[in-house]
C-alpha cells in the first residue's frame, strides 16, 4: 500500500538515500531539504496530515529534520533541484533555482551549512538540473541549463574549482560531432563513478570518461528531450527516459556514434522524467 508523507508545500525536485544515517533526504520548490529517517518510512502507519508526520524533533514540519535556504544566508528563497550524498566525506551536495551549488555536513549529530562552489553571477537559467558524485574520479558532475555540456568540480570546499566536458569556444552549435548542443538535463554514473552519461535536449545521450572528460559516444534515436538517466550496473547498459513518452536501453561500453538501441520501451502517456533501477531485482 502506497504511503502518503506530507511536510514539502510545493513541488518535489530532488530524492537521495543517505545510507550512513538511514535517511531519504528530500529537495523541494519551497527551499527546504527534509530527511526522512527509515523508521518514519517502514512504519506501519502511514502519513495521512501534516500532523501525523512530526515527531519531538519536527520531522516533516520544522527543526533538526529540515534544512532551509535561510541557513545558507540566501536574500530570498530559492527551490532546490538536485542532491548528491558523498558517503567519504559525509557531505550533501544541493543545487539550486538561482544557479548555486551548496554543500552541508554530516557530524554524526547535527547539520551544518558548508560552502557554496559556485562564483559565477547567480541567475535561473543556470539552475542546477541533475548531479551526481563519481568516486572513481572523485569528482561531482552537475548538468545545468546554462552550458551544454556538464560541469565537473574538483573540489567540494574550495569555490569554483569547476571544469566543463570538452568545453572548446564554437563547437556548441547543432548539429555536433563534438558534444551536446543544447542544454544537458540528467546524468548518470557507473558502479566505478569512472564513467558519466548525460542527456539533453537535443535529443541525445553522450558517454564520457571522467577523469581525461573525453566524449567515448554519442547514442541517438530519441524523438525529444532526454531527461532522465539509469545505469544498470549489472547488466552493463544504460536506461534513457525521454519527452517522447519512450525509454530506451543501451549498451554502456558502446564506443561508436553509429550504435543503437538494444531496445524501447513504451506506454508511458507523458515525459518520462526519472528513472530508478533496482540492482537486487534487476527491475527499472
Amino acid at each position: 500500500t502506497p504511503r502518503l508523507y506530507k511536510g514539502h508545500q510545493e513541488t518535489i525536485w530532488a530524492l537521495v538515500w543517505i545510507p550512513q544515517l538511514n535517511q531519504l533526504a528530500s529537495g523541494s520548490g519551497d527551499g527546504t531539504i527534509r530527511f526522512w529517517p527509515l523508521s518514519v518510512l517502514s512504519a506501519n502507519q502511514p502519513c495521512t496530515g501534516v500532523a501525523d508526520c512530526c515527531d519531538g524533533s519536527g520531522l516533516g514540519c520544522r527543526g533538526d529534520y529540515v534544512l532551509s535556504w535561510i541557513s545558507t544566508g540566501m536574500p530570498r528563497r530559492r527551490q532546490v533541484h538536485a542532491l548528491a550524498w558523498i558517503g567519504t566525506t559525509s557531505t550533501l551536495v544541493s543545487g539550486w533555482g538561482d544557479g548555486s551549488v551548496r554543500t552541508w555536513t554530516h557530524d554524526g549529530s547535527a547539520w551544518a551549512y558548508g560552502k557554496d562552489l559556485q562564483l559565477d553571477v547567480y541567475d535561473q537559467k543556470d539552475r542546477t538540473y541533475d548531479m551526481v558524485w563519481m568516486p572513481g574520479a572523485a569528482v561531482l558532475a552537475t548538468a545545468s541549463e546554462d552550458w551544454p555540456h556538464p560541469r565537473v568540480w574538483s573540489s567540494l570546499t574550495n569555490p569554483g574549482q569547476f571544469d566543463y566536458l570538452q568545453k572548446n569556444p564554437g563547437q556548441d552549435k547543432c548539429p555536433s560531432p563534438w558534444g551536446h548542443c543544447d542544454a544537458a538535463l540528467a546524468l548518470a554514473a557507473d558502479a566505478a563513478g569512472a564513467k558519466l552519461a548525460s542527456g539533453s535536449r537535443d535529443r541525445s545521450v553522450i558517454l564520457w570518461t571522467a577523469s581525461t572528460k573525453a566524449r567515448i559516444a554519442q547514442l541517438t534515436g530519441h524523438a525529444g528531450y532526454v531527461e532522465s538517466l539509469a545505469w544498470l550496473h549489472s547488466e552493463d547498459q544504460l536506461a534513457s527516459g525521454s519527452a517522447d513518452s519512450s525509454i530506451k536501453i543501451w549498451d554502456a561500453t558502446a564506443t561508436s556514434d553509429t550504435a543503437t538501441a538494444l531496445a524501447t520501451l513504451t506506454g508511458h502517456g507523458g515525459s518520462v522524467t526519472y528513472l530508478v533501477w533496482i540492482e537486487s531485482e534487476r527491475k527499472l
